[in-house]
């Protein structure tokens, strides 16, 4: 059996609690000072395109801003980055939503919800996954 360090396990949920109430500060700022937003609003709101091309432009972007804390958990090494993962987004996303899980309306506006989910639960693994990538082809 691997044994698993709890500090490390702790400094990581610690971190990815700072790291969503982070985002929660930046994403309010994003809409109102982002010139792609402000261009996506302005040339295609009404057409078809808006709603695929701004998911994309979030989900592109909350890659990037998922670099710190992918690197926060880069550098601690663990064996299984999966957990770390786990354990940094999982908290924030189970309290954050846990309402949606027991609203009855979540039937009917589950495909955005669900999204949105798979934008806050993936780009922070993405991000490790270049960070290691980069980190192999530089060795």
């Amino acid at each position: 059996m691997h044994s698993i360090k709890v500090l490390p396990v702790i400094i990581s949920a610690v971190v990815g609690v700072i790291y969503f109430l982070l985002l929660t500060i930046i994403w309010a700022y994003i809409p109102n000072f982002n010139p792609i937003t402000l261009w996506l609003i302005e040339n295609l709101g009404a057409t078809s395109w808006y709603r695929p091309l701004v998911f994309t432009h979030d989900f592109l972007l909350n890659i990037i801003l998922g670099f710190p804390l992918a690197t926060l958990i880069y550098s601690l090494r663990p064996k299984n980055y999966l957990l770390y993962s786990v354990v940094a987004l999982l908290p924030n996303f189970i309290w954050s939503h846990s309402v949606w899980i027991n609203d009855p309306s979540f039937n009917d506006f589950w495909l955005p919800i669900v999204l949105g989910w798979s934008n806050e639960l993936l780009c922070v693994p993405i991000a490790l996954m270049i960070i290691c990538w980069f980190k192999r082809s530089r060795t």
